[in-house]
C-alpha cells in the first residue's frame, strides 16, 4: 500500500494526462499481471501426484522436425530494414532486433522475395490476440501499427476478438464461427497467433479443422506452445481472476490460465499431432533483463529461475511449434513483440521506459515475405 499523501494527487494528474479510459485499461493490464506474479512462490514445487505427467525433453531444433530458417529470415528482415525501415518511427539495427543463436545459417544469394502484384492473390492476414487481449484492446491491439502498414501495401489484415479470460477450447469455437465468414472464396489464409492466441489456433485445428483451410500458413508469434511455468497452478490464479475488476471484458469460462499451463499444453501436444496439410512458422522472443518493461520484470525474474532466455511470459524453448519453420528469435519482451502500448498512448512511455519500442512493421512484413518465400507463388487455379 502506498502511504505517500501526495500519491492520490499524482494519480489524478496522470489520469488527466493519459485519459481516464486509458488509465482503466492500464489497471486491467497490471491487474492481469498480478495474477501471474503469484506463481513466483510456486516455482520448483512438485507436480500433483494425482495428475498425469507426459514425458518430454529438450533437444536441438534440428532433431525435432523443425526447419531452421533463421538465416533466411534475418536476410529478409535486414533487407527490408535497409530498404525502407527509416520511414517508421521506431527503427533498430536488424542485428540488434533479432537474437543470434548458434547454428544459424549464413545468408543465401537468393534475392528478396517480392509480394505478388495482384492484390487478390495475396494472403489474408488474420491475427488472434493473447490472454486478456479483449480487456486491453482500447489501449493496444496486437500488431495494430504493423497491420496498418501492411494494409497500405494491399494486404487484407483483420483481427478476431476472442475472449480474454476464456479457455482455448471456447475461443476455438469463436474462431471457427467467425473465420470462414471473413475469407473470400479461394483466398489464402495467413493466421497469426500471438501468445495464448496460438494455443487457441491449435485447439481450433483439433476441434474445428475445417475452419482453417488446408494450405493455410499458421504463424506463432511469441506463442505459448508447450505452456508456461507461470500458469502451472491454475486454481490459485483462477481465484485471483474472479477478484480483479476488468470492466472491458467479460468473465468468459474462466479457463484461460489453465489453457496455457505446461501440464495442459504438453498433454495436448501428445494427443493431437498437427495436420500436415498446413504450413507452420514460429517466431519466438527473449531478451535480457535490461530490455524488459517494468511491469514484466517480476515474471521475467521468476522464469529466469528456469532459464534466463525468456520474454517475461514464455521461455524460448516453449514457443516453437513442432515441425514448423523456425524464423527467428526477436530481441524484445513479450509485449514489445506485438502490443504498441507506448506508441499508441505516449502517456505510458515513462512506464515502459522505452522497452515497448520495436520495429513491428518490419517484423510483420518480414514474416509475410518469409511465408511467401517458403510457399511460393499462389496457385492460379484457386482464383
Amino acid at each position: 500500500m502506498n502511504t505517500d499523501p501526495a500519491h492520490p494527487q499524482r494519480l489524478q494528474r496522470e489520469s488527466s494526462r493519459i485519459g481516464y479510459g486509458l488509465s482503466i485499461a492500464l489497471s486491467a493490464i497490471l491487474g492481469a499481471l498480478c495474477i501471474l506474479l503469484l506463481t513466483g512462490r510456486h516455482q520448483g514445487s512438485r507436480s500433483d501426484p494425482g495428475t498425469a505427467v507426459w514425458p518430454a525433453m529438450m533437444v536441438p531444433v534440428s532433431q525435432t522436425g523443425v526447419v531452421d530458417d533463421r538465416g533466411r529470415f534475418r536476410q529478409i528482415f535486414c533487407a527490408l530494414d535497409a530498404e525502407h525501415g527509416a520511414q517508421f518511427s521506431i527503427q533498430r539495427p536488424c542485428n540488434a532486433a533479432l537474437q543470434r543463436l548458434s547454428g544459424e545459417a549464413l545468408p543465401t544469394t537468393r534475392p528478396l522475395p517480392q509480394p505478388p502484384p495482384d492484390r487478390a492473390k495475396r494472403f489474408h492476414i488474420i491475427i488472434i490476440p493473447g490472454m486478456f487481449g479483449e480487456c486491453v484492446r482500447s489501449s493496444a491491439m496486437p500488431l495494430e501499427d504493423a497491420a496498418a502498414y501492411m494494409r497500405a501495401q494491399g494486404y487484407r489484415v483483420d483481427t478476431i476478438d476472442v475472449e480474454g479470460r476464456s479457455s482455448s477450447v471456447r475461443n476455438a469455437g469463436i474462431i471457427a464461427r467467425i473465420l470462414p465468414k471473413m475469407l473470400k472464396p479461394g483466398e489464402r489464409l495467413l493466421i497469426i497467433g500471438y501468445s495464448k492466441g496460438m494455443s487457441d489456433i491449435l485447439e481450433t485445428l483439433a476441434l474445428h479443422g475445417q475452419a482453417i483451410p488446408a494450405g493455410s500458413a499458421i504463424v506463432s508469434l511469441a506463442g505459448i506452445i508447450s505452456g508456461t511455468p507461470l500458469a502451472d497452478h491454475p486454481a490459485d490464479l483462477d481465484r485471483m481472476v474472479s477478484r480483479i475488476p476488468m470492466t472491458n471484458c467479460g468473465p468468459g469460462d474462466g479457463g484461460a490460465v489453465k489453457s496455457v499451463s505446461r501440464q495442459h499444453r504438453i498433454a495436448w501436444l501428445a494427443a493431437h499431432p498437427l495436420p500436415v496439410d498446413r504450413t507452420y512458422f514460429s517466431v519466438a522472443a527473449f531478451t535480457d533483463e535490461a530490455n524488459i518493461s517494468s511491469p514484466l520484470k517480476r515474471t521475467y525474474s521468476n522464469l529466469s529461475k528456469v532459464d534466463p532466455r525468456n520474454d517475461g511470459q514464455v521461455l524460448y524453448t516453449d514457443a516453437i511449434v513442432p515441425g514448423s519453420h523456425l524464423l527467428g528469435y526477436v530481441n524484445a519482451d513479450h509485449w514489445a513483440v506485438a502490443l504498441p502500448f507506448a506508441r499508441k498512448a505516449p502517456g505510458l512511455r515513462r512506464l515502459f521506459a522505452g522497452h515497448n519500442d520495436y520495429p513491428r512493421e518490419i517484423l510483420l512484413e518480414a514474416i509475410v515475405r518469409s511465408v511467401e518465400d517458403q510457399l511460393g507463388p499462389p496457385d492460379p487455379a484457386r482464383h
